[in-house]
């Protein structure tokens, strides 16, 4: 009995790794994240999304400062995909752009939208 539940988990791993694994989405985001860019704000990131980002993908992210928008001008935004216009609110003549919108294969709940804001 051992053996065969050994044998069935060992065969089912690497798809259930590859449908519920951060991996793949931290290895996107990281990829779309401009050369240079010295901070990434959050809104609505998890705590425990974000401590996945950042051991599969070195992705440190900060809170988003609702009063200075400009100071981190990347943001990662964690939302539905019910939700596409869930960028950041736009002041003036600034505009959020949208660099990638990734998500985990196995999960049509939650997506994860990188924007960069342009001035």
């Amino acid at each position: 009995m051992v053996l065969l539940w050994g044998t069935f988990a060992m065969l089912w791993m690497p798809w259930v790794d590859y449908q519920k694994s951060y991996r793949s989405v931290a290895l996107q985001l990281k990829s779309k994240i401009p050369a240079g860019a010295k901070c990434l704000a959050q809104r609505s990131l998890g705590v425990s999304q974000a401590a996945a980002l950042d051991y599969h993908g070195g992705i440190r992210t900060q809170p988003f400062d609702v009063v200075k928008p400009a100071a981190c001008p990347l943001v990662l935004v964690q939302g539905s995909p019910k939700h596409e216009l869930d960028a950041p609110a736009t002041t003036g003549a600034m505009r959020w752009t949208k660099l990638a919108d990734v998500g985990r294969p196995g999960d049509r709940a939650e997506r994860y939208r990188l924007y960069r804001l342009v001035r």
